[in-house]
């Protein structure tokens, strides 16, 4: 939402489009499918002269030029390679890391970045909701504490958005668009990583995480709290959007590239490989299309730069109880869907039993997954 903020007292304010003029961006993540989504949406739809600077990973025996070029070789980047071929010039992969100090950036790319770069999108993260509690501290918090040194430097900062998680707080019954305090101090945290093992860290890890289900929401959490202590003197946003799923209409009607989350059961539903689900279908599938995402996160670097507070912004983006979809109307319709448009390879007709309470589930798996 956008209640944080009174837009009705800023009619002199520049529209988003005239904002974002001339100005450089800088983008960690763009590889992830939030990332991509968001460098299209800004080459398509904000025609400038601005650079937008990507961090990228070499790897595979590719350099970072090479990643992106097979990264702008997609069916996403084909319109806009088609029909205005030059905006792709526009984008200025960095080779870094946000697992090492100063992001791995090279001192002659530091300089680049922190002279030109206006509006930072910190998108970057390890989303593994089974990942250690040290490799998420790494990607989660620790590579954010990095960005926030560099932004410090950055001579022309108008704002910087991170993007968290709806699901920081999933502990909770209520969240409201305020960080929450943890219970542990996270500069202490992060210090048991210089001498704890990590089946040490594995058995402190049930009372660090207060309730929530993983390290992902945990460290989410943690970042949040070190943005509010570290980066309160900077333009900063915190961005939490809840489950993205695939495109409503940009830049392609359903589009989506990875089977993560709710995508991969989809699919799975699709080809009839999953017949029988654990779900109350009562409660809410708080799936927001990745097209609405990346729309809000560029309105949130709009209005973070113009309406300057003392303190870090919060901004959720899900379906909540405004507009919400239950699982057992998501379900429904996946189900008629791919009964009317199949995929090329399916095993069996789609098809879902539901199961609340479990009781019935281990009979239902064994008739409709073994029999």
């Amino acid at each position: 939402t956008m209640s944080s903020v009174d837009i009705l007292s800023s009619s002199d304010w520049p529209t988003i489009t005239e904002f974002y003029i001339g100005l450089d961006i800088f983008i960690t993540g763009v590889t992830g499918f939030m990332g991509k989504c968001l460098l299209e949406k800004l080459l398509r739809s904000l025609p400038n002269e601005g650079r937008i600077f990507v961090l990228v990973r070499p790897n595979k025996g590719k350099s970072v030029s090479e990643r992106i070029e097979e990264l702008t070789s997609t069916r996403l980047f084909q319109d806009l390679r088609t029909e205005t071929p030059e905006v792709m010039d526009r984008i200025v992969p960095i080779a870094g890391d946000i697992t090492k100090p100063g992001l791995g950036i090279s001192k002659e790319d530091e300089e680049i970045l922190v002279g030109n770069v206006s509006v930072v999108f910190h998108l970057a993260a390890s989303i593994r909701f089974n990942e250690t509690l040290r490799n998420a501290l790494l990607y989660n918090v620790i590579g954010v504490r990095e960005m926030i040194k560099l932004c410090h430097k950055m001579k022309k900062l108008k704002s910087l958005v991170h993007v968290s998680t709806a699901y920081a707080n999933c502990h909770l019954s209520n969240c409201d668009e305020i960080i929450y305090p943890l219970n542990v101090q996270y500069d202490k945290l992060l210090d048991l990583l210089d001498w704890m093992t990590d089946e040490q860290l594995d058995l402190l890890l049930p009372s660090l995480l207060q309730g929530r289900p993983n390290t992902y929401t945990f460290t989410k959490a943690v970042a949040e709290t070190l943005l509010q202590n570290e980066a309160k003197d900077l333009p900063v946003a915190i961005f939490r959007p809840s489950i993205v799923g695939a495109a409503y209409k940009e830049p392609l009607p359903g589009w989506i590239d990875c089977i993560h989350g709710a995508a991969g059961l989809f699919i799975a539903v699709g080809k009839g490989m999953l017949r029988v689900m654990k779900i109350n279908w009562n409660t809410v599938a708080d799936i927001v299309p990745v097209d609405y995402v990346t729309n809000m996160l560029i309105t949130i670097g709009w209005i973070t730069a113009l309406n300057k507070t003392p303190f870090p912004l919060v901004y959720h983006c899900n379906t909540g109880s405004h507009n919400p979809l239950y699982w057992r109307n998501i379900i429904r319709l996946i189900v008629k869907s791919y009964t009317e448009n199949p995929f090329d390879e399916v095993f069996r007709s789609p098809h879902v039993v539901k199961c609340w309470p479990f009781l019935m589930w281990r009979f239902w798996q064994f008739i409709l997954h073994y029999v």
